[in-house]
């Protein structure tokens, strides 16, 4: 059946609306995964009919009679007639990290060669005439192969070898490019890394949302998603994602994508079961076990990417079903595998992992925050785009906020979630339970307290409700006690942590203040807290810029003792004291 969206038509399946959307490549939010409880996905329907009793529920009258209603729960029909809201760009989305100190030494290696040209007394092979000649080459890539005999007549019998991991995947004219991308799957983004194999140098980077967001904003979602539609899907939106990103930053420095050889992936474990296309179902249910864990060589074009047909994709290794290759490349990054000193990384995000080093073991944990710090299950919540309330302070008698890009509010992201926490807190309108009481509150947040809630930009009827800091406190309450439990395994007081590092975009842009005033990081450790970015991005490229770092991901991968917190019953009582306010 025929659909019109935003004034385009699109043949429509029978079925809810929100899986026509997404068919059609609109872009719609669904952090529940269309499954009516986080009211979201709205778009306006022309002639709309009656709400059901969740739109009801969840939505405002004023946006009902306007037309408003749930894309989950609007089911298709002939020639309706859609309005999407209006796309809010600009994501603030961190790339750069703290970088590791290696040699430039990659798994792709340029092999240059001369080879005697054949004739009637020697008839070798091409392909054994080229492995001969070259050290540490044991066998030619099909792609290579087809291309060899046409290569190396046109050089003359010389030129060079792209070679990686005993397979030369490539006969080249000296100095082509031979380049490689870095990858970092998020839950919520994407981070990607243009590099020079030949010099070892950064070219380009580019980030965007994660495309899967219209399928659920946590990995438990989409593991619900992935079992019950299968995950071709999900692997369809990240893998044209990755490729387009590639395609991206090869037209920034006038590249050809055929120039790429190989690319290295770093994510959580659930985001590369999907990238590979193999389900993560058992990862969303005890006992929570992956179908695998060791890192994973996958053909470039057996995932349809459009880089070098011989390239190669390297998953990094992963710890468990909820400790990823994201975190070991974090810890790569950080350096934490040389550290004689105890060091803790927490990356703050849906999922929060945290790894504990003490210079003789390393322990790491994984504790469900949600999707608070991503703006999910929050009534004004959003990413980090243009326009969101980021940050919030109290001069004097004035309170003041800024937002993303200094455009006009239009919601409140993460860290303008949690400084307003630290606000409420230090004037008084919040108590150690996590109750607003406007009453308690000095004069300089009272003119901003309405029946409903706290709301620092009341023009735009953009705040904060007692709900919304229940969530905070049960996904910081979580990241806290997860700190706790992990210290306490390793038998580790607070004090005598030396470095606290904060990995991923979250980290990167709240205020340290801020988050150790709630009690979401140790305060012990204010001084010695440092943001270190997309971590997992940067090690990702480490691994693919160094064939050390790659061998050292495995070690780390298999030295880390992984602690499964639902199985401590110390966690919960952990979680229930660190959800409070100090």
């Amino acid at each position: 059946m025929t659909i019109w969206i935003d004034g385009k038509p699109f043949s429509a399946r029978e079925g809810m609306l929100l899986d026509a959307l997404v068919e059609a490549g609109a872009k719609v939010p669904a952090p529940c995964g269309g499954n009516g409880r986080c009211g979201k996905c709205l778009v306006r329907i022309h002639d709309a009919g009656e709400p059901t009793a969740q739109e009801i529920k969840l939505l405002n009258p004023a946006q009902i009679a306007q037309g408003w209603r749930l894309a989950c729960k609007t089911p298709v029909c002939e020639g309706m007639r859609v309005d999407t809201p209006a796309e809010k760009t600009g994501a603030k989305i961190a790339v750069e990290g703290r970088n590791a100190l290696y040699a430039v030494e990659p798994s792709v290696r340029v092999l240059p060669f001369a080879l005697e040209k054949p004739h009637i007394g020697d008839q070798r092979d091409d392909a054994r005439r080229l492995l001969e000649a070259l050290d540490g080459a044991e066998t030619i890539h099909p792609a290579a192969l087809a291309k060899l005999p046409f290569a190396l007549r046109a050089q003359d019998f010389a030129g060079e070898a792209v070679v990686c991991r005993g397979e030369v995947l490539d006969v080249i004219a000296p100095q082509q490019r031979v380049l490689g991308v870095a990858v970092d799957i998020g839950t919520t983004t994407l981070a990607a890394y243009l590099v020079d194999l030949r010099r070892g140098a950064q070219l380009a980077s580019t980030s965007r949302l994660n495309p899967q967001k219209a399928r659920g904003d946590d990995v438990i979602t989409r593991c619900d998603h992935a079992k019950s539609q299968g995950v071709d899907e999900l692997q369809k939106m990240v893998t044209s994602a990755v490729g387009d990103m590639a395609a991206q930053m090869c037209g920034q420095v006038q590249a050809d994508a055929k120039q790429i050889y190989e690319m290295t992936i770093a994510g959580n474990t659930v985001m590369l079961h999907l990238f590979a296309g193999i389900s993560p179902e058992n990862i969303a249910q005890a006992p929570f076990v992956p179908v695998w864990t060791r890192e994973m060589l996958l053909e470039s074009a057996a995932l349809a990417i459009a880089l070098n047909p011989a390239a190669k994709i390297l998953l990094l290794p992963c710890v468990a079903g909820y400790v990823g290759a994201d975190t070991v490349a974090a810890m790569l990054s950080c350096g934490m595998h040389e550290h004689t000193e105890t060091s803790l990384l927490i990356d703050i995000g849906t999922n929060g992992e945290i790894a504990l080093c003490t210079g003789e073991k390393i322990y790491a944990c994984s504790t469900a925050a949600g999707p608070a710090f991503e703006g999910a299950h929050i009534r004004c919540g959003v990413g980090s785009v243009t326009g969101a309330i980021n940050s919030v302070k109290v001069q004097g008698e004035k309170l003041s906020y800024t937002t993303i890009g200094d455009g006009q509010p239009c919601g409140i992201c993460g860290s303008g979630l949690v400084d307003l926490a630290a606000v409420l807190l230090a004037h008084g309108a919040l108590d150690v339970t996590g109750m607003m009481d406007e009453e308690e509150s000095d004069g300089a947040l009272r003119p901003y307290f309405t029946e409903e809630g706290f709301f620092p930009a009341p023009e735009q009827q953009i705040g904060i409700v007692q709900k919304d800091i229940r969530e905070l406190q049960l996904a910081k309450g979580a990241i806290a006690a997860g700190v706790d439990v992990l210290l306490a395994a390793a038998g580790i007081p607070v004090g005598q942590v030396d470095h606290l590092y904060l990995a991923g975009g979250f980290g990167t842009y709240m205020d340290k203040d801020s988050a150790a005033a709630i009690g979401l990081i140790p305060a012990a450790l204010l001084k010695k807290t440092e943001a270190v970015g997309n971590a997992a991005g940067t090690g990702a490229k480490a691994v693919l810029l160094s064939a050390q770092m790659e061998a050292q991901a495995r070690a780390l991968a298999r030295q880390t003792e992984y602690i499964e917190l639902s199985a401590r019953p110390e966690f919960q009582n952990a979680f229930m004291d660190k959800m409070m306010f100090e």
